[in-house]
């Protein structure tokens, strides 16, 4: 074991070299491989005998070597050129799922995250993960829910501030499927469910106003086009609310666009009960800016000259042409609403 150790310590010493002495214009797909491969096993030679917690000089110099092999991939990805980051990656995701190491302390995520700040499409990296995520599902649920597991973690630690339609809705279709197991297919979802979960709310934490409102009218849109089932609404539409609840703005004329306000009326509209609701919460949602909401769903009667913990705010010219705009609207269609689902429970 002590040869092996040192063999290790070797194998990160030769590495730094050749990246100091490399000509990137020699380089091959099979040097980057071997190369990534390489620092991966001695990353995961050093963390099966380091813990985290123990104080002892053993596990001192053990970590000092985890970090070192650490430096030494930053050190690597920073001199190879743009075009081999995502040969990079998928090799990274290769031994990842070969070697199943979901099964102890391992910096997967990290070592992803250092290689995501300097690619220049952080997309085409996520969408090679979400399909290599797909086709491990057609083997292992346990693999394909650890390798979202790991997106989830990634897409908490980079901020990644502006998502293309396109991946709106990769990730929308994909949550869709996880949630109702009617929908069946070439890959198995089920186990992905929590996982895309949280990715969508960690992509929503650093979207900006315009692009919750483009998620926001997306959902809706998928929720009216598949006419889903309460079960598949009440989870599917969490993830709509919680972007409302990410909205937030001073001026509702220059944020909200009319096609939200178009859908979300279609919404309160319908038969469904579920679907009111869920239109009624959005539109509270995004026209909450002082923060009252607790307050209106906990009515009381009003009396001239009681004090309300209503918290009120100036209004601009465009805010009061909005309201000019759209406030008939709104009220009709919640009265309509109401008259119509009054008796339901």
């Amino acid at each position: 074991m002590h040869e092996l150790h040192l063999k290790r310590s070797y194998a990160i010493e030769v590495i730094n070299e050749l990246i100091t002495r490399m000509d990137v214009n020699y380089i091959k797909v099979n040097h980057v491989v071997h190369l990534i491969w390489s620092l991966i096993s001695c990353l995961h030679h050093f963390q099966l005998r380091f813990r985290t917690g123990t104080s002892s000089l053993i596990a001192w110099t053990r970590k000092k070597k985890v970090q070192k092999c650490i430096d030494t991939y930053i050190k690597l990805i920073n001199v190879l050129p743009q075009i081999s980051y995502r040969l990079v990656l998928n090799s990274l995701v290769m031994f990842y799922k070969k070697g199943k190491l979901w099964t102890m302390e391992f910096q997967f995520a990290e070592m992803i995250c250092q290689l995501l700040y300097l690619y220049g499409d952080v997309e085409e990296a996520i969408e090679d993960f979400l399909t290599t995520a797909e086709l491990s599902s057609m083997e292992s649920d346990i693999e394909s829910r650890k390798l979202i597991d790991v997106l989830s973690e990634i897409l908490e630690m980079i901020k990644w501030k502006y998502i293309s339609d396109k991946m709106m809705k990769r990730f929308l279709t994909m949550l869709r499927k996880s949630i109702s197991p009617k929908l069946r297919g070439t890959f198995r979802y089920g186990s992905m469910q929590k996982g895309l979960d949280i990715c969508l709310r960690n992509i929503m934490n650093n979207l900006c106003n315009s692009d919750l409102m483009r998620l926001l009218v997306t959902i809706i849109k998928m929720i009216i086009y598949y006419e889903m089932e309460d079960d598949l609404l009440l989870e599917f539409g969490s993830i709509g609310e919680h972007a409302a609840l990410r909205y937030h703005t001073q001026k509702f004329s220059t944020s909200v666009p009319e096609e939200l306000m178009e859908t979300i009326m279609t919404l309160m509209l319908s038969k469904n009960p579920y679907y009111h609701m869920f239109g009624y919460r959005i539109i509270q949602n995004i026209t909450d800016r002082r923060f009252n909401k607790l307050e209106f769903e906990t009515p009381r009667i009003y009396f001239k000259g009681v004090q309300y913990n209503i918290r009120k705010a100036r209004y601009s010219t465009r805010d009061r042409q909005f309201y000019k705009k759209y406030h008939l609207h709104i009220y009709s269609t919640l009265m309509a609403g109401l008259k119509q689902h009054a008796n339901r429970k």
